[in-house]
C-alpha cells in the first residue's frame, strides 16, 4: 500500500494500472488489526503499535490519506488528529537486588508536527551530535547541583568535562560552530585512533568522579556514562565520515560498541535504558530475552536512538485512538479504491518465475484460496460508525463460507492449505512490473529462482533474520488508576519476561461495542519475543499454530501470577501479593476468574509474514534497496529492505514503499531524517 499510494495519484493514473494481490481478507501485514464480532467488536492487534515522533514519511503519508479520505457521516474519526494523539510518558523498569526500580520519563513537547517539512539543516548529523552534547551537559549540571557547595567551576566534574572538551577540541569546536570542513573531516578520519586515545583518559577520569556520587543519583550517573560513551563513539567512529559512518560500525553489537567507548558494565549489562532499546526492537536472536541473545547492529541502533530522543516533533510517541487497521489501513484502502486501484483478495503467492536468459520476472503463480459469491469482495464492517476490518473473513461473501468458518479455516496462516485453484500471471499480459511486498521471512520458498540467478538476492535471504513475538490483551473492570498505577497512561518496557512491555490502551475502549453490563474500565496490551524457530518450510501440521497460541496463553497465566502487582498493586489478590486477581478481568460471557482469563486475547506471531525483522550485527550490508534488485521489472517494499533505518518499523516500511515507487520511475519526495 505504501507504494500503491504514490503511483495511483490522479496525475499517474494513465501511466499505472495498479492491482493489489492480497493473502486472506485484510491489509496491513504485521500492523493489521481486526474486530472480534463475538466479543464486543473488541480490537485485536498483533502487538503494541505506536508511531514515533520522528516518523516524518509515515505521518506525511497518513496526513495525505486523511486529506483525501471521505469518512462516513457517523465516523467518530474524521481527521488524522482524531486518529492520533501525543504520548509523553514512557516507563522503564530495571531489575535491582531489592526488586524492580521504576523510571517514569516524561518527555517535553517539541516544536513542530511530524510530517511537516524540516527546517534546512535541522536533520544534519552534526545537529544531532550537538543535541547529544547538550543532553550530557544538562545531566552533568544536574549532577553538579547535588554536590557540595565547595565544588567550583574549575574543579570536580566541570573541570573534568572541560578536559574532555579540550581533548577533542577540533570536533567539539565544530559542535558549537559551523560544520567541519572537508579538510577537518579528512584529518579526523586519518587520526581517529589518536582522537579516541585523547578522549579516553579524561572521560575515564570523569567516570571515576561519578563513582563518588550518592546512591540516589544512580540513574543520572548511568545516563551520563551512557551519554559520554555515545558521544565519544560518535566523535571517533561516525562524525568524521558523515552519516555513512553509522554503517562502519554495523558489524558490532550496540552493547559491544558502547563498551568499546568507555561505558561501564553496569551501564550496559543490563541497565534500563539499554535493555529498553533491545526490547523496543525485539532484538533477541532466537526469541529468548537475555544479555547473550541481545544483538543489534550498532550503527542502525545508534542512528535510530538519536532520532527517537532528539528528532521527534510534538511528542516522542503517538498513540492511535482505535485499532491500526481502523485508523491506518481502512482509510488507505478506501482512498486507493477511490483512485481505481483493484484488490484481489484470497490470493497467496506461491512462486516467482524468471525469464530464461534475462533477469526479468516472467510469471507469478498464485493460490486462489477461496471463491466469492459475488464479483467483488467488500472487506470492511461498521463498528459504531467506524469502518473496520473484521478478525475473520466476511463469510457470507465467500462460497461455502459457513462450512469454512465452522472448520476454523485461517487463510492468513502458512499452515492453511485450503485453496480452490491456481492462477498464473504472465509478464506482458497481466503485468509489466512487480512490487513484491511479501515479508522477508516468507521469501525463500517463493523466490528460489531469483536466488539461483542473483547472488545478491541469495545473500540477502541467507543473512536475513526474524524473531517470533507474542501479544496479550487484557480487558479489566477497574480503571488503570484503580489498579494502583497513578502515573498516567504510559508505555512501559524492560520489565519481566515473558511480557516485558505494557501499554495502557484504555483510550480505545470507546471505539469498542461492549454491552452496558460488561463495561471495562481499562485495557492493557502486553508483548514480548517468543522462542519459536522460523518455519522453513512451514510444518505441514495444521494444529501447530493452535499449540503455540495455547503455550502463549499458559505462559501469560504464569506471568500474571507473579509480576502484575508491581504495576497494579491494588489489583493483587490477598493470597497472591505479586499477581493479579483474575475476577477483575472483564468478559462478555462473565464466568470464573479462570474462564475470564481464557476469554482474553492471545496471539503467537509465528507465521513467516508476521515475524519481526531483526537487524543483526553484520547484516545491513546484505540488504537490497527497493529499486535495486538485479531484476529489471521488480521492486521490493517492506521494513526488511535497505533504508535509512534498517529496522522493523512503520517508518522503514513507508520509506521503502516510497523508494519502490522511485524505482518504478516516479519522482516521489522523501523526508531525509538524518543526513550529513
Amino acid at each position: 500500500q505504501t507504494c500503491a499510494l504514490p503511483i495511483s495519484t490522479e496525475a499517474l493514473r494513465r501511466r499505472f494500472e495498479v492491482t493489489v494481490y492480497q493473502q486472506g481478507w485484510r491489509l496491513g501485514g504485521k500492523g493489521a488489526s481486526g474486530r472480534n464480532g463475538a466479543a464486543a467488536q473488541r480490537i485485536e492487534e498483533h502487538g503494541i503499535h505506536m508511531w514515533m515522533g520522528f516518523y516524518d514519511n509515515a505521518f506525511r503519508m497518513i496526513r495525505e490519506v486523511y486529506a483525501a479520505w471521505e469518512p462516513g457521516p457517523r465516523s467518530p474519526i474524521k481527521t488524522w488528529r482524531d486518529a492520533f494523539g501525543e504520548q509523553f510518558l514512557v516507563t522503564l523498569q530495571e531489575s535491582l537486588a531489592g526488586g524492580w526500580d521504576t523510571w517514569n520519563l516524561r518527555f517535553p513537547p517539541m516544536p513542530g508536527v511530524p510530517g511537516d517539512p524540516r527546517p534546512p539543516g535541522s536533520v544534519r548529523l552534526l545537529e544531532y551530535v550537538r543535541a547529544l552534547a547538550r543532553w550530557i551537559a544538562g545531566h552533568v549540571d544536574e549532577l553538579v547541583g547535588h554536590q557540595a557547595a565547595s565544588v567550583s567551576t574549575g574543579s570536580g566534574l566541570l573541570g573534568l568535562v572541560s578536559q574532555v572538551i579540550e581533548a577533542g577540541q577540533g570536533v567539539l569546536h565544530s559542535l558549537l560552530g559551523e560544520a567541519p570542513s572537508a579538510g577537518l573531516r579528512e584529518a579526523l578520519a586519518g587520526d581517529a585512533r589518536a582522537l579516541g586515545a585523547a578522549l579516553l583518559g579524561p572521560t575515564e577520569a570523569l567516570q571515576a568522579r561519578l563513582d563518588d556520587l550518592l546512591d540516589e543519583l544512580r540513574r543520572l550517573v548511568l545516563l551520563a556514562r551512557l551519554g559520554l560513551a555515545m558521544l565519544r563513539g560518535l566523535l571517533v567512529d561516525v562524525l568524521p565520515y558523515g552519516s555513512a559512518g553509522f554503517a562502519r560500525i554495523d558489524g558490532l553489537d550496540f552493547k559491544a560498541w558502547l563498551r568499546e567507548h568507555g561505558a561501564r558494565d553496569e551501564s550496559v549489562y543490563w541497565s534500563a535504558p539499554v535493555r529498553a532499546f533491545y526490547d523496543l526492537t525485539f532484538a533477541y536472536e532466537g526469541g529468548v530475552a537475555s544479555v547473550a541473545s541481545a544483538r543489534v547492529a550498532a550503527g542502525a541502533a545508534m542512528k535510530t536512538l538519536m532520532r527517537i530522543v532528539f528528532g521527534y516533533r510534538g511528542a516522542p510517541l503517538w498513540r492511535m485512538h482505535a485499532g491500526m487497521g481502523d485508523v491506518v489501513f481502512a482509510p488507505i484502502y478506501e482512498v486507493l479504491r477511490a483512485r481505481g486501484v483493484r484488490f484481489e483478495y484470497f490470493r497467496r503467492v506461491r512462486r516467482l518465475g524468471v525469464m530464461a536468459g534475462a533477469n526479468v520476472i516472467e510469471e507469478i503463480e498464485l493460490d486462489v484460496q477461496a471463491e466469492l459469491n459475488g464479483k467483488q469482495y467488500d472487506p470492511l464492517i461498521d463498528v459504531k460508525g467506524l469502518r473496520c476490518w473484521p478478525n475473520q473473513p466476511r463469510w457470507d461473501q465467500v462460497k461455502d463460507g459457513a462450512a469454512l468458518a465452522a472448520a476454523g479455516v485461517d487463510f492468513e496462516s502458512a499452515w492453511c492449505d485450503v485453496r480452490v485453484g491456481r492462477e498464473t500471471l504472465v509478464y506482458g499480459r497481466d503485468f509489466d512490473a512487480v512490487v513484491l511486498g511479501v515479508a522477508v521471512g516468507g521469501l525463500k520458498p517463493l523466490t528460489s529462482a531469483l536466488a539461483e540467478r542473483s547472488p545478491r538476492w541469495r545473500a540477502m535471504l541467507e543473512h536475513s533474520a526474524t524473531v517470533a513475538t507474542r501479544a496479550v490483551q487484557l480487558w479489566l473492570k477497574p480503571t488503570t488508576a484503580q489498579l494502583g498505577w497513578t502515573a498516567g497512561a504510559t508505555v512501559q518496557t524492560s520489565y519481566a519476561p515473558t511480557l516485558s512491555s505494557w501499554a495502557d490502551m484504555s483510550d480505545v475502549l470507546p471505539r469498542e461495542a461492549w454491552p452496558a453490563d460488561h463495561q471495562p474500565g481499562s485495557l492493557a496490551y502486553l508483548c514480548d519475543v517468543l522462542d519459536e524457530p522460523p518455519p522453513d518450510p512451514p510444518d505441514p501440521d495444521p494444529s501447530y499454530p493452535a499449540r503455540v497460541r495455547q503455550r502463549v496463553e499458559r505462559e501469560a497465566a504464569a506471568w500474571l501470577r507473579r509480576y502484575p502487582a508491581h504495576m497494579w498493586p491494588s489489583g493483587a489478590p490477598p493470597d497472591d501479593p505479586g499477581g493479579l486477581d483474575l475476577s477483575l478481568l472483564e468478559s462478555v460471557s462473565g464466568g470464573t476468574g479462570a474462564q475470564r482469563l481464557a476469554s482474553q486475547y492471545y496471539r503467537a506471531n509465528i507465521d513467516p509474514s508476521e515475524r519481526y525483522v531483526l537487524t543483526l550485527p553484520g547484516s545491513t550490508v546484505y540488504r537490497m534497496a527497493p529499486g535495486d534488485t538485479d531484476f529489471s521489472n521488480l521492486v521490493i517494499a517492506g521494513d526488511w529492505t535497505l533504508s535509512s533505518i534498517n529496522g522493523g518499523s512503520v517508518e522503514a516500511a513507508v520509506e521503502s514503499g516510497v523508494l519502490a515507487a522511485r524505482g518504478l520511475g516516479v519522482d516521489v519526495p522523501i523526508v531525509e531524517s538524518l543526513g550529513d
